[in-house]
């Protein structure tokens, strides 16, 4: 087989974050990039501290095993979109939303947009996490409703 008909290796979602905070910020003010910087900081905490949770036995095994060596940045460095995804809804939730009014709305609006970039960019399987998406939009709603 000729490796040109091989599909890309999908990105790590340090490459995934890195990509999107590119496109969010754009074009923005200062202060909007240094909020969009927050919230990405902060959703690496998250992910590095409850994305886990939110794996397949396989990656949780992988994700152990490369902690024994380099703890620091494991989840995001070697998971793919579809870890992100899974793990999102729990991020606009609880204990994980930011303190201040303005950074929680945009934490919320950043992850919609994030979720919608994802999809876009074929880097999810819509119908093969379509669970996750359920339960994202459900966490967005009740996150928008309070």
């Amino acid at each position: 087989m000729d490796p040109a008909d091989l599909p890309a290796a999908a990105p790590a979602i340090n490459e995934v974050l890195a990509r999107f905070l590119e496109h969010c910020c754009r074009g923005r003010q200062p202060v909007t990039v240094d909020r969009y910087l927050r919230i990405n900081e902060h959703l690496k905490l998250f992910l590095e501290t409850r994305g886990q949770d939110h794996v397949c036995a396989e990656d949780a095994r992988w994700l152990a095993f490369e902690r024994q060596f380099q703890p620091y940045g494991a989840f995001c460095r070697l998971l793919r979109a579809d870890a992100l995804l899974a793990a999102l809804p729990e991020f606009l939730g609880g204990s994980w939303l930011m303190p201040h009014g303005v950074d929680c709305r945009v934490q919320a609006s950043q992850s919609s947009r994030l979720v919608h970039w994802l999809i876009c960019r074929g880097l999810v399987d819509f119908r093969r996490q379509q669970q996750d998406l359920v339960r994202f939009r459900a966490a967005l709603d009740a996150r928008q409703a309070k």
